[in-house]
């Protein structure tokens, strides 16, 4: 396998994860919206409540197990520091994330706005950083 292959391998390794992270992201923002029209619904027991997080807890422990994989991965020497500033704003995502699955208080049947807001701003910087990445970082290092 060529330099160039292998670049080209390593960047759609990449592309992927960004998809992965777009897929995970909408179906984190889909628990958000179920968990908030659940939390006002009367008919719905705590312990409902309480699997709504579960689920979202497993999505994320999904998410981080994809992370791992990306953060152990052999890049091209060109590319390793984007890949190291990549691998640290995926797990900057997942700790935002960690904050908003924390945030659902299932026994309370309510949010903890703060902690919410907060991992709302950090998945936010997350992606705004990962949108530099990859517009300018990866493509100064090489051709993408």
């Amino acid at each position: 396998m060529t330099k160039i292959d292998i670049q080209k391998k390593y960047l759609q390794c990449v592309a992927y994860m960004i998809a992965k992270v777009k897929t995970f992201d909408e179906g984190f923002k889909e628990y958000e919206r179920k968990h908030e029209i659940i939390v006002n619904d009367p008919e719905i027991t705590t312990t409902d409540l309480k699997l709504s997080q579960q689920n979202f807890a497993r999505s994320l422990e999904n998410y981080k197990r994809f992370v791992a994989r990306f953060s152990a991965l052999d890049c091209p020497e060109q590319y390793g520091a984007q890949h190291r500033a990549m691998a640290m704003n995926f797990e900057a995502y997942t700790q935002a994330m960690a904050l908003i699955v924390a945030a659902l208080e299932p026994e309370k049947r309510s949010l903890n706005v703060l902690r919410y807001q907060e991992g709302c701003q950090k998945r936010e910087a997350a992606f705004e950083q990962m949108t530099q990445l990859l517009q300018n970082d990866y493509q100064e290092a090489g051709v993408v």
